[in-house]
């Protein structure tokens, strides 16, 4: 059992409220891409920084605290950007069937990017459960290559000026 993983937490420099508890491996706990909206919209607005707090963890492990950390910060008004109470990621080999669904399926219900498509319906979990890896594999390729001029809403906002009309 490897013992890589950790807990991270994102804090507001100023009044070092955190918002946001997560665990990870590598670079995780740097990365912003992939966050939901709340998340996104907090760093864009204040001034933020992350560290970690445990280290050398199980994977196990670090869910556990994970859910621990989010629990006490959210008693007391805090870890605002979390959605989910912890212990319910998982970390996935890459292109593998379920990392390649997990993507689709982020992209199609959590971020909407694939909702303008004419072929959205495509990416809509339940159709992607029928897939198989090379049928989800080449969608994936698809989607993240633009492939046949296809845009994803994010891409649209970005070329007609309009990325930030939703912020807050």
């Amino acid at each position: 059992m490897t013992e890589n993983y950790y807990v991270y937490e994102w804090f507001n420099v100023e009044s070092q409220e955190v918002f946001y508890v997560g665990k990870g491996k590598g670079d995780r706990y740097k990365n912003t891409r992939g966050r939901n909206q709340y998340f996104s919209n907090y760093i864009r607005k204040h001034n933020v920084d992350v560290r970690k707090i445990h280290e050398g963890l199980s994977e196990e492990s670090a869910f556990n605290i994970e859910k621990e950390l989010i629990a006490e910060y959210k008693k007391v008004g805090q870890c605002k950007t979390n959605l989910a109470m912890g212990g319910q990621g998982l970390t996935l080999e890459k292109n593998t069937w379920m990392s390649y669904f997990r993507s689709l399926q982020f992209q199609h219900q959590v971020s909407k990017q694939t909702l303008i498509m004419p072929n959205h319906e495509d990416y809509h979990p339940d159709n992607l459960r029928n897939l198989t890896l090379d049928e989800i594999e080449e969608l994936y390729e698809d989607l993240t290559a633009g492939k046949d001029g296809v845009r994803t809403f994010n891409q649209l906002l970005r070329e007609d000026g309009w990325e930030h009309c939703w912020d807050d």
